[in-house]
């Protein structure tokens, strides 16, 4: 007949015993964690690392930020009801293709909408003749930088 002091250490085999993850289970897992990485990393979100000093007052060189890839996404009419698009609005942070050389990306706040004219007239930036404001020109900084080596423009943003 077994003493307590037996069956304790039986049942602590027992126990250590289905702990362990077999194989076939470890594998499960690691390949379930991958392809759902994989999904969110393709579908969801993505990192992007801050290559230049354009945005400086907001983001340094080397910072990293997660890009939502929905939100923001050309609106899919039976995706309408499940995911909350939105269009861009002034202030939102933004990644782009470069046109010229679709391999960069670019990463730019937003600072005019559909419809908007944009004009560069002394290191002030106006929408609609409207000075931009002060808190989104201190994080527009560049475009005063740029300024002293392009002169005044304007442009109108397409709708």
């Amino acid at each position: 007949m077994a003493t307590d002091r037996e069956k304790k250490q039986e049942a602590a085999q027992e126990e250590k015993e289905k702990e362990q993850e077999t194989v076939p289970e470890l594998v499960a897992s690691i390949a379930s964690v991958l392809v759902i990485g994989v999904f969110i990393i393709t579908f969801c979100m993505q990192a992007f690392e801050i290559p230049t000093p354009s945005m400086v007052k907001t983001l340094l060189i080397g910072d990293h930020v997660f890009v939502d890839r929905i939100c923001l996404a050309p609106k899919n009419s039976w995706l309408d009801k499940v995911i909350p698009y939105r269009d861009p609005k002034r202030g939102d942070i933004i990644v782009f293709k470069f046109p010229q050389d679709p391999e960069r990306d670019f990463i730019k706040r937003v600072i005019g909408l559909p419809g908007d004219e944009l004009a560069m007239r002394q290191k002030k930036v106006y929408i609609n003749g409207t000075p931009l404001d002060a808190a989104l020109r201190a994080r527009a900084s560049r475009l005063g930088r740029a300024s002293a080596r392009w002169g005044s423009w304007s442009a109108v943003v397409a709708a």
